[in-house]
């Protein structure tokens, strides 16, 4: 077992941090909020124990988990086609081929919900390298950059 450096929250803390989320979802003030430590760029946020949040390179995702729970929470989604399922789902980078479809407001460094074609399930969060309008210029390269993926260390975070 990994031994990890874990602190919690204080009020202040939690109102600081939720004026860094970019997204529609605030941490409730009056809850246990801890944040873990994986490295110097990456921590994750746990409410309740849950991970909920995790820091990459100073800026805060949601997790997967989040999303299930939270439908509310409304990401903007790149469809990929079943082919490029496995891929994804062990944490490569989503390649213009692989998208079927995605939001036509997309903007480059964007917060994205990687989803299949044909169940429309949550793969991965990541990272729009390009916007809307370069995606459709092209039809090869790298496009989503994957930051979190159902398997990963987030995802099995309640088992290191």
């Amino acid at each position: 077992m990994v031994k990890m450096k874990k602190i919690s929250l204080s009020k202040k803390d939690i109102k600081a941090l939720n004026e860094k989320i970019a997204f529609n979802f605030q941490l409730p003030v009056k809850s246990r909020v801890e944040v873990v430590f994986i490295n110097e760029n990456e921590k994750i946020i746990t409410l309740e124990d849950k991970p909920v949040l995790f820091e990459l390179n100073e800026k805060i995702f949601p997790t997967l988990m989040l999303l299930q729970e939270h439908s509310e929470i409304a990401l903007k989604k790149v469809v990929v086609d079943m082919g490029a399922v496995k891929f994804v789902a062990n944490g490569a980078d989503v390649m213009r081929p692989g998208i079927v479809s995605f939001d036509e407001n997309l903007a480059k460094d964007e917060i994205v919900l990687i989803v299949d074609e044909r169940f429309g399930k949550s793969l991965a969060i990541g990272l729009a390298l390009l916007s809307a309008s370069e995606l459709k210029a092209i039809d090869k390269g790298k496009a989503i950059k994957n930051i979190h993926y159902v398997g990963d260390k987030i995802w099995n975070f309640k088992r290191m």
